[in-house]
């Protein structure tokens, strides 16, 4: 492929250099080695979803290096954090409510549900932990406390009904709370 002329052909050359020099060198680690029917393969363990030990088997370090990344991508879909799961109900929301209820939702979810519950597991969530995320929101209005406490039962049930978690905190939570 040749340039027709020498500018286009100097500012590819410079936009080639600049993308080699903002890639960054990935380290690829050190594997065991095992046999298998004649053939070495490198070979690492991780912990699935479930929390048992699975083993990864490839031919070549680079490829188990990137065999390893997709599991642990894999796991960590199936166990999304609150902040995770609750962008995801937001977007499917969406497209049935209008814009400004959505706005609303967002600004509760992100001050009284994300910010003290969103680095947590959906799955690590307990009923207390729901509870003393009530607890700010319950010296507000009455009104903010129903519409949290409804938004955080949605997300729950979402979750629940989609077999992200085995139980839901939210039952058993009080919907009376705030301020008359």
């Amino acid at each position: 492929f040749q340039y027709k002329d020498s500018i286009s052909a100097e500012l590819h050359n410079n936009r080639k250099g600049t993308e080699s020099m903002a890639k960054k060198k990935v380290s690829i680690p050190q594997y065991g080695t095992v046999m298998r029917r004649g053939i070495q393969y490198y070979r690492t363990r991780i912990t699935d979803a479930d929390g048992k030990q699975v083993s990864l088997y490839a031919a070549t370090c680079e490829e188990l290096y990137e065999k390893q990344l997709e599991a642990r991508r894999q796991v960590e879909r199936k166990h999304p954090t609150v902040a995770e799961y609750c962008e995801k109900w937001l977007l499917m929301q969406s497209a049935k409510v209008s814009s400004s209820t959505l706005k609303g939702y967002t600004q509760n979810m992100n001050n009284y549900i994300v910010k003290p519950l969103g680095d947590m597991y959906l799955s690590e969530v307990t009923a207390d932990d729901i509870r003393l995320a009530l607890i700010p929101v319950s010296k507000k209005s009455a009104g903010l406390y129903s519409a949290v406490n409804m938004l955080l039962k949605c997300v729950f049930y979402s979750a629940e009904r989609n077999q992200l978690l085995d139980y839901n905190p939210c039952v058993g939570i009080s919907a009376k709370g705030g301020k008359p």
